[in-house]
């Protein structure tokens, strides 16, 4: 290994120490960072299928305008011993079943 290479190595650990540090610093100060419970994935086929419902729904849905971000629409995510449970429901009520279980 050429000494530059070793140089490059000892700055990069420097600057994480540095980096670890600050962040044990504001772990002792404000607490933990709050992490997210869990997240969810969709399969690209689940996206698509979501996608061309959603597009002739569109031309059928009764909801009111629900805002700049849809906040009566629902994504629900129902975790099973075996797969995953996904649905979609609409403001209006209706809704879409994009459970994979042949993907379990």
């Amino acid at each position: 290994m050429k000494i530059e290479d070793l140089r490059k190595s000892s700055e990069r650990l420097t600057e994480y120490l540095k980096e670890k540090e600050a962040e044990d610093i504001l772990v002792k100060t404000f607490g933990p960072k709050e992490q997210p419970a869990k997240s969810f994935n969709l399969y690209k086929s689940q996206v698509d299928t979501f996608m061309r419902w959603s597009k002739k729904h569109k031309e059928v849905c009764t909801k009111e305008d629900t805002g700049a971000i849809g906040g009566g629409d629902k994504w629900i995510f129902m975790p099973t011993g075996v797969g995953m449970c996904i649905k979609y429901v609409c403001a209006c009520g209706d809704g879409i079943d994009l459970t994979e279980v042949n993907k379990w």
